[in-house]
């Protein structure tokens, strides 16, 4: 019998700490949980946290909605503390399976399960208020040369940015930490700028006869090979080798180079456009393309591509509507998991003033929106160039008349978004 007291307590305090849970839970009208489940209109909103602050009544997400979701007809998860006697959305009687406008805030009010517990309830969600994929155009102080331009080319190595230009007095290398200010030095070697590209943060470079391969070290060109046969392009890394084009009697060739051996790749499936006259190069860490160009006189509006350097086979169905007007000579970068092309040379030897961009690597191409556009004072030339530095894009006119280059800087807004 000594144990029978204890037991009782014990007894009368569980069921105690049960109706002090019933009571709180009927006299309670406060909110848990408040999420969303998948939505056509809401792309990731599944994925969005929701703070529910039960002292200040305040329903709210850090991570910003996309900003083009549709949020007038959402259907929202709400778990509450208790059973509800009544649930208003501003102001008027709410059942949980209807859908509520949230393009504005919206008033929650909840009357608990005894009705002695009220609370209202501000739930806000934060969308976006400025397009994330817009890109805003400025142009840079303009780089003034010492003669008259011909061509040039800009790249990346080691957080740096160089611009090569080709003037009729020699060669210019203008490099930047920043993309504000330039430093520039003058070199004797017959380089190609349209020649460039960049193998284990080295740049390498073709003579403009094809006939000698470059490495630029401490801003000098140490001669890596020479007594070459056609070679006209450097195409860029892949596969932890260095892929170049070159062109024999007429037929177009692949060689490589791994470090210490230039040489020929005989095994290697070409597509008939490969290596064509006045194609854009674009390296990913994935692939190598070759883009556009001119074939018989005509501009192409081809995508060669591969993703081994072996194999190089067309992405793009040139006939179909998703492909880009026909250029050569264009410039293209890939930027935020999208390919832009930039001008181009056409058939008619016009310039192609269509700005191109491509979301599934090359294989389809659409016009770019007008929130993307370059603004009007922006002209492309022959001998232009691009390139993605600092999280920006970098666009390089020749003004041929002035003897200078005028940069613009792109910048898409994503750039700028903070993750919470």
């Amino acid at each position: 019998m000594k144990y029978f007291l204890p037991f009782v307590l014990l007894l009368t305090v569980l069921f105690s700490a049960c109706d002090n849970q019933d009571i709180t839970s009927e006299s309670s009208p406060h909110i848990q949980k408040f999420y969303f489940s998948s939505h056509k209109d809401v792309p990731g909103i599944e994925n969005i946290s929701f703070t529910v602050d039960s002292v200040q009544c305040l329903i709210y997400n850090k991570d910003s909605i996309a900003y083009d979701s549709n949020l007038t007809k959402l259907l929202p998860y709400i778990q509450f503390t208790g059973s509800p006697n009544t649930i208003q959305i501003n102001g008027k009687d709410w059942k949980q399976t209807d859908s509520i406008d949230f393009s504005k805030p919206v008033s929650l009010y909840v009357l608990s399960q005894n009705k002695k517990g009220e609370a209202t309830y501000t739930i806000t969600l934060n969308q976006h208020k400025h397009n994330p994929d817009e890109i805003t155009w400025q142009p840079q102080t303009p780089i003034t040369l010492p003669a008259a331009l011909q061509t040039c080319n800009a790249i990346t190595s080691q957080n740096k940015l160089y611009l090569f230009v080709a003037t009729q007095e020699g060669g210019m290398l203008f490099t930047s930490n920043h993309a504000d200010t330039w430093a520039n030095s003058s070199y004797t070697e017959d380089i190609a700028p349209h020649s460039i590209g960049t193998y284990k943060d080295h740049i390498y470079a073709l003579s403009t006869d094809g006939t000698q391969l470059y490495r630029l070290e401490n801003d000098k060109w140490i001669t890596i090979a020479n007594n070459l046969n056609g070679m006209t392009k450097v195409i860029g890394e892949l596969q932890q080798k260095l892929w170049l084009t070159g062109n024999q009697a007429g037929v177009s060739v692949l060689y490589c180079y791994n470090g210490s051996t230039l040489q020929q790749v005989t095994d290697a499936t070409l597509h008939p456009l490969f290596g064509i006259e006045g194609s854009a190069t674009l390296v990913t860490p994935t692939a190598l393309y070759l883009i556009g160009g001119r074939y018989n006189e005509q501009a192409q509006n081809c995508v060669i591509s591969t993703d081994n350097g072996i194999y190089w086979t067309n992405l793009l169905n040139q006939s179909g509507k998703y492909a880009f007007t026909a250029r050569s000579h264009a410039n293209a970068v890939a930027y935020y998991q999208q390919f832009y092309l930039f001008g181009g040379i056409s058939t008619e030897k016009n310039i192609e003033t269509t700005i191109f961009s491509s979301e599934n690597e090359g294989y389809s191409w659409t016009a770019i929106p007008a929130y993307q556009q370059l603004p009007s004072s922006y002209t492309w030339e022959e001998g232009s160039c691009a390139v993605v530095f600092n999280k920006n894009i970098y666009l390089f006119s020749p003004n041929a008349t002035e003897n200078k280059i005028i940069p613009y800087k792109g910048r898409i807004r994503k750039a700028d978004f903070i993750k919470q």
